[in-house]
């Protein structure tokens, strides 16, 4: 690729962290995962004054939502292992006394054992080094017979939230499209029976594993829809490998655009959504 010398102060346009991009666009990705939101909640039988652990709760959106569905007389705690979000989270929910945050790593953290009558988690679980053992010591935060109920991705093909800023950026540059693996990252869980498998050998029992087609949807601008996926998801994980120059970052941002415009359903940004709700019990 050829080196754009005028423009070579604009290759690193990313001048933060990726996760203050996350704080950043909280709001607007909370918006954009509502209808998942919604299926995974529905999938879960709280009862007013039960505990609850949020896996990879982020900002504290799903712990407020768990808090709301346990009633006062609940308990939420939330878990990240970012510090800046859970800053977030606790500027967000600090009035509600009944929801904590902790930043820890959920594989080695030592839970108080037998406690927590669910375990929930939206797009928090698919990071883990090591799976099996972080399954396992979640398992031992729950009380007989209670729940974990979490919602990761789908197979990359069917989810437009990734394919159409992949594709926007491979246009422009001389890279292979992205594999689908098992390594810890968004798509970890795509595979069903491989989570599946995974829970069983944690000792999970009663796993259930339901594909859920649904819709990522937003009413931001076409041109704020398109810098919003080139900050979060794979797509910005390959720009951010891969040194560009303006032109061509705003020519990958006008082909997102292009892309996305032809999505719009009643003013809104509307892509098609695969995702895993998977189910059981300790």
């Amino acid at each position: 690729m050829s080196i754009d010398v005028e423009n070579i102060k604009q290759f690193n346009y990313w001048n933060e962290e990726p996760v203050k991009h996350w704080i950043k666009l909280d709001s607007s990705l909370n918006e954009r995962f509502s209808l998942i939101t919604s299926e995974l909640f529905k999938k879960i039988d709280f009862k007013n004054g039960q505990k609850a652990l949020d896996i990879g709760c982020g900002s504290g959106f799903t712990s407020k939502k768990t808090f709301d569905m346990v009633g006062e007389e609940g308990q939420v705690l939330g878990i990240d292992i970012s510090e800046p979000m859970l800053n977030l989270a606790n500027k967000k929910y600090s009035i509600y006394k009944k929801i904590k945050f902790i930043n820890a790593d959920v594989q080695n953290y030592k839970f108080r054992t037998k406690f927590f009558d669910h375990v929930v988690s939206r797009f928090g679980v698919m990071f883990f080094d090591d799976p099996i053992k972080a399954f396992k010591n979640i398992k031992s935060s729950l009380k007989k017979n209670a729940t974990l109920t979490f919602v990761c991705w789908g197979e990359l093909k069917k989810n437009d939230f990734f394919t159409i800023p992949i594709d926007s950026v491979l246009k422009h540059l001389p890279l292979d499209y992205p594999e689908e693996n098992k390594d810890p990252g968004p798509l970890a869980f795509s595979d069903k029976l491989y989570i599946k498998n995974i829970l069983k050998k944690a000792g999970y029992q009663d796993v259930c594993v339901e594909t859920v087609n649904t819709k990522i949807t937003t009413k931001d601008s076409l041109c704020k829809n398109a810098t919003l996926l080139m900050n979060v998801g794979i797509g910005a994980r390959i720009l951010r490998e891969n040194l560009v120059s303006k032109k061509i970052y705003n020519k990958i941002k006008e082909t997102i655009e292009s892309k996305s415009k032809v999505k719009v359903i009643d003013d809104f940004v509307s892509y098609n959504a695969s995702i895993n709700i998977i189910r059981a019990k300790a």
